[in-house]
């Protein structure tokens, strides 16, 4: 069985997967003068990936380089679908609330008033 870090934003959303020594970032903040949770998160059009045994400061995305890399998606394609796999399997309880919900019924509440 392969091991992942699957790694979430504070909206409850993936944010990237680390799978042996390749990250693969779906989506990202930006750096700047402000605290990184003040910002928006940035979805590139296509992930960004990284081997962290020869660039663990993530400065050179596989892509840039070398668009056969590809195949290296599939470990996190496949973290996907057993994570979605598993929330059928295992749906959350109704107090184990993802803060997209909570959101989402907080804008439904306040159109309903």
């Amino acid at each position: 069985m392969a091991s992942y870090c699957v790694f979430f934003g504070n909206d409850g959303e993936l944010m990237s997967i680390k799978w042996k020594f390749i990250k693969t970032v779906f989506r990202y903040t930006v750096d700047s003068p402000a605290p990184a949770i003040q910002s928006g998160y940035i979805k590139p059009q296509l992930p960004m990936m990284y081997d962290l045994s020869s660039d663990p400061h993530e400065d050179s995305n596989l892509f840039y380089t070398d668009l056969t890399n590809s195949a290296l998606l599939a470990p996190s394609f496949k973290a996907i679908i057993e994570y979605e796999r598993s929330l059928k399997q295992y749906p959350t309880s109704k107090s184990t609330r993802t803060s997209r919900a909570i959101r989402n019924e907080y804008s439904a509440a306040k159109q309903g008033i």
